[in-house]
């Protein structure tokens, strides 16, 4: 699976997540979601590394690009704007 290096547009927040998505929205298609696996550092960082079973680079027509940290309380959905993604 491709690991990639993740630059968020703020910091995660200093909890323990359960789970790590990321999230694609496009000018003229459907939202597509992956899940993350692997994600080191998981808190209080800008950056993360991890794994995708997708190609998170070579996305034509890309409009928003978003992690999405679960946590087990309350909020238990967390969404971070991506600044970029690199392999």
């Amino acid at each position: 699976m491709p690991n990639f290096r993740i630059t968020l547009a703020q910091d995660l927040p200093n909890r323990e997540p359960s789970r790590f998505q990321v999230v694609y929205t496009y000018a003229a298609a459907p939202t597509n979601t992956w899940w993350l696996d692997n994600v080191h550092p998981d808190r209080d960082v800008a950056v993360v590394n991890g794994d995708c079973a997708a190609d998170l680079i070579n996305q034509p027509n890309v409009r928003t690009r978003t992690l999405r940290a679960h946590y087990p309380d309350v909020p238990n959905l967390v969404d971070v704007p991506i600044s970029s993604v690199q392999p």
